[in-house]
């Protein structure tokens, strides 16, 4: 593995903790946590410790006992290995959703350092901001709002090397 559950993998796992819901409500609680983290990659073993560490509300608190007694489950809840398909709409959705962090509909330039870093930029802060300012001017956009799902949309689209 790569070290994070995607949102199929970590749904044998919130199955094996009485989630009830469908794929696309396990989706939207899944881009919940990732959220949380602070990453679009996944839920890391750090994150998913904390989940089952913590016993309030918002937690699952899972004794040791119930962990081995999932171990045992897991093997059965396992989703046959069908082919969940999400539109590339539903998929930019989903990515734009996680990194939009205060939720307020726009991706500024700190919310798309993840993304830029994960995508490849390999400059600094300094640097990203001029690219920022420069995408910004590329969709004609105001910098202190930064690119709407439509604009990020369209920037998952563009094949240029830009």
């Amino acid at each position: 593995g790569n070290g994070f559950l995607n949102c199929e993998e970590s749904m044998v796992w919130a199955l094996a903790t009485g989630f009830e819901g469908d794929d696309r409500m396990w989706q939207q609680q899944y881009i919940e946590l990732c959220k949380e983290a602070g990453t679009f990659q996944g839920v890391n073993f750090e994150k998913f410790g904390d989940m089952i560490d913590d016993d309030t509300e918002e937690g699952v608190g899972m004794t040791d006992d119930e962990i081995r007694q999932m171990i045992k489950d897991v093997a059965f809840l396992k989703p046959e290995k069908k082919e969940v398909h999400y539109s590339r709409e539903d998929l930019k959705q989903s990515v734009f959703e996680i990194l939009d962090t205060d939720g307020d509909g726009f991706l500024g330039q700190e919310e798309l350092w993840p993304f830029v870093q994960q995508a490849g930029f390999d400059g600094n802060h300094a640097e990203w901001k001029e690219d920022y300012l420069e995408l910004c001017a590329e969709f004609q956009v105001d910098p202190s709002r930064g690119l709407s799902c439509m604009d990020f949309g369209a920037l998952l689209d563009d094949d240029s090397d830009q």
